[in-house]
């Protein structure tokens, strides 16, 4: 099991005030808390609070290696920030994330060939959230198989089957069993497998590859 931190995030009124404020202790603090608590990668987020994030995505991975030499799981929207990142980085990174649109994938995947980084890949796309297994292992099979066509290894595909909260999808979790195993066969070598969840008692957002 592999665990990614995910409490770096300008969505955080603390870490979005030291994004603002270039604040390094609270970032280094943030950074080793989750990593004394058991975390093997730490995802960074530039969030709403920066302005700037092609500016402050750098400076954050910055920051952070200065702590630890943890990979780190760059996550943004946008290209450019995501490689501005990926400019300064010393160690193994993750680009978190792409969906299985073919626009998306032609661009994130050449990034993460450039930079020999790690790339989470979620099994949905602009029609929505796949409803069912079937639906599900389509959208890997289109991901698995642009990983192909650009040549970049499977083997560092980290496949999302997409857990909504319990509260609205308390029947899914029989296709989310069914998904991550037959994602397990869709390719030799096989991608790996990523499930997000949130521990409510602590309010810390985590990442579990499997």
């Amino acid at each position: 099991m592999f665990i990614i931190g995910e409490l770096i995030n300008g969505m955080y009124n603390n870490i979005g005030r030291a994004i603002k404020e270039h604040d390094r202790a609270v970032i280094q603090k943030c950074a080793l808390d989750q990593i004394n608590a058991g975390a093997d990668c730490l995802d960074v987020n530039c969030g709403p609070a920066s302005k700037q994030p092609i500016s402050d995505l750098p400076w954050l991975v910055e920051v952070i290696q200065e702590v630890t030499n943890k990979p780190l799981s760059l996550d943004s929207s946008k290209p450019q920030v995501i490689e501005a990142g990926l400019k300064v980085a010393k160690n193994k990174m993750v680009i978190n994330s792409v969906t299985a649109d073919p626009e998306k994938l032609e661009v994130l995947l050449p990034l993460a060939k450039k930079y020999n980084t790690k790339l989470i890949g979620l099994t949905i796309s602009a029609k929505g959230i796949p409803q069912n297994k079937d639906q599900r292992l389509e959208l890997a099979a289109t991901i698995v198989a642009h990983c192909a066509d650009a040549g970049f290894p499977v083997e560092d595909l980290y496949l999302d089957p997409i857990v909504l909260p319990v509260n609205v999808a308390q029947a899914q979790m029989k296709d989310i069993l069914e998904s991550i195993h037959e994602f397990k066969i869709i390719s030799d070598p096989s991608p790996k497998t990523i499930v997000g969840h949130r521990e409510l008692r602590r309010v810390i957002w985590s990442t579990v590859y499997s």
